[in-house]
């Protein structure tokens, strides 16, 4: 088993209450070689990582790390596990990784060396271990984003001629704005 060859440290998310800085102890735990075990939160992985999965992380060197890893990187005071989609070589000035969510069509800002924590070695969902990595979960990934875009492109094709869209862009986030008839959605 995975956890057997782990320097594991349980942590739960319910645990902030106790733990107020869980991000930097998790991040200090990791920067000592050990590895962590939290609920993952949120949806930007889904279907890989789901709501409430248990997710394994382990310390990683950032030059060791792949297209197709998963690794959790600091960001704003927290942390986020996504998938790494590119690595860019910076004219001998280092790595960057682009990152993206499995259920997000837009990327994330590029991350440097530094605020990569791990690698995400396995989940745990309804008492079953889950390879991250398994084919099973590439292939059940694949078609679940191409049926959501499927549904997304039925559902704007469906909509009335006088609908309109409008792509709002920030720095990091995009914002669809849906009008339709003068009433935003």
């Amino acid at each position: 088993m995975v956890f057997d060859t782990l320097k594991a440290a349980h942590l739960a998310l319910n645990l902030r209450s106790l733990f107020p800085d869980l991000p930097h102890l998790s991040g200090e735990l990791l920067s000592l070689g050990f590895g962590v075990r939290f609920r993952a939160p949120g949806t930007s992985m889904h279907p890989t990582i789901r709501h409430d999965d248990l997710i394994t992380v382990v310390p990683t060197a950032p030059r060791k790390l792949k297209r197709g890893d998963i690794i959790l990187y600091r960001f704003r005071g927290g942390f986020i596990a996504h998938r790494i989609v590119d690595i860019e070589e910076r004219n001998g000035f280092g790595l960057s990784f682009i990152l993206r969510g499995d259920a997000s069509t837009t990327c994330d800002l590029p991350v440097e060396p530094e605020q990569v924590l791990g690698k995400v070695v396995c989940l745990e969902r309804d008492h079953r271990i889950i390879d991250p990595y398994s084919l099973r979960v590439r292939l059940w990934s694949m078609l679940y984003l191409f049926l959501a875009g499927l549904k997304r492109s039925v559902f704007q094709w469906s909509l009335p001629q006088t609908a309109q869209r409008r792509e709002i862009r920030a720095v990091g986030t995009k914002i669809l704005v849906k009008t339709v008839n003068g009433k935003r959605f």
